[in-house]
Order: C-alpha cells, then sequence, then structure tokens
C-alpha cells in the first residue's frame, strides 16, 4: 500500500513550561543575547522528552494506545544553566540537575515509541530548552544570570509544522495530571 505523505508528522513528545515562565525567558534571552543567531518564538519553548521525526497515523494511534491512562505526577523544574553547542549551533538553558520525574518520562516516551516501530536517538538524554538556533559562534556569558521554575503537570505529542515564514509547534495530545 503506497504511503500517504500528507498524513506523516514531523513529530515529539515534550513538556511545555508555563506561559509566564517562557515569557521570561524570552525577555531575559532577548536582554542577554539580542544579535545572536535566531531566537526561538517564546511560544515555541519546549523540552524534548523524545524526538520521533516522520510517523504514521497507525504510529501515532499506538503510542496514544499505549499511553492510555497513564498517570503522572506533577513536578518541578528548574531551568538553572546555560550553554552552546556548536556542532548544531544551538544556545539552550537547562536544568542542572535534572528532576527524576523528567528524566523517568523520557524514557517511558522513548519506549512507548520503540514499542511502536520507532527508532529513537540511543544517545543520552540531555534535557533542554532551546533558545536560539543557527549561532555561529559560543555567544558571550549572560549579562544577567538567571534561574526559572516552572511546574510540568503533564506532556504532550507535538507536530512541527514549517511554514515559508517560521516553524509553528502544534500540540496534537497531551496527557495531564
Amino acid at each position: 500500500m503506497p504511503v500517504n505523505w500528507l498524513a506523516i508528522l514531523r513529530s515529539f513528545f515534550t513538556v511545555i513550561p508555563e506561559a509566564d515562565t517562557c515569557l521570561a525567558i524570552h525577555r531575559w534571552a532577548s536582554l542577554n543575547w539580542p544579535h545572536v543567531g535566531r531566537l526561538v518564538a517564546a511560544q515555541n519553548y519546549h523540552v524534548t522528552l523524545a524526538f520521533l521525526d516522520d510517523i504514521t497515523p497507525a504510529q501515532r494511534a499506538n503510542m496514544e494506545l499505549q499511553l492510555e491512562g497513564i498517570e503522572t505526577e506533577p513536578f518541578d523544574l528548574t531551568l538553572d544553566e546555560v550553554g552552546y553547542w556548536p556542532d548544531s549551533k544551538v544556545l539552550w538553558v537547562a536544568p542542572r540537575n535534572p528532576p527524576e520525574p523528567l528524566l523517568k518520562l523520557a524514557q517511558r516516551c522513548s519506549r512507548v515509541a520503540n514499542n511502536a516501530g520507532i527508532s529513537v536517538s540511543k544517545r543520552r538524554f540531555r534535557p533542554h530548552l532551546t533558545l536560539a538556533r543557527r549561532v555561529l559562534d559560543a555567544p558571550p556569558p549572560a549579562m544577567l544570570e538567571e534561574k526559572f521554575s516552572t511546574r510540568i503537570d503533564g506532556f504532550s505529542l507535538c507536530q512541527s509544522i514549517r511554514d515559508s515564514r517560521a516553524v509553528r509547534y502544534i500540540e496534537i495530545n497531551g496527557w495531564y495530571c
């Protein structure tokens, strides 16, 4: 049977910080690095649990079935370490000490994806929130140090949509406490 490429979704499991935290992070990043790369829009801030790449409707249905009735506990996430990956040219903020519930949720999402026939990266999970892309050189240290805390009360399956102007992330399903 031919693949319906229009039904294929570029997707990922993620947790999304509270809106006021996203806005605070964006203001802080804009003040510290106004001309560094391309800043990510605040409405696109998230911490990826598992990148799935392109998934079919059948794979999506399989994962949603596996997650039916999942119980998650809310937890606090503190983003307090800034870093730069020169290979991917990404500036990020991350938890210095990732909370155990975040690590377990990422493992669970990867296992669910693998069970649905989706190959998830075997690299060590490095939770982070991307601040800017296309950062050509290591940016200067932040002039204003900050630590951002947010409450996480669930996780989402999101789709990445690229149009002529930008990339947008759309929640296609969510599991909340």
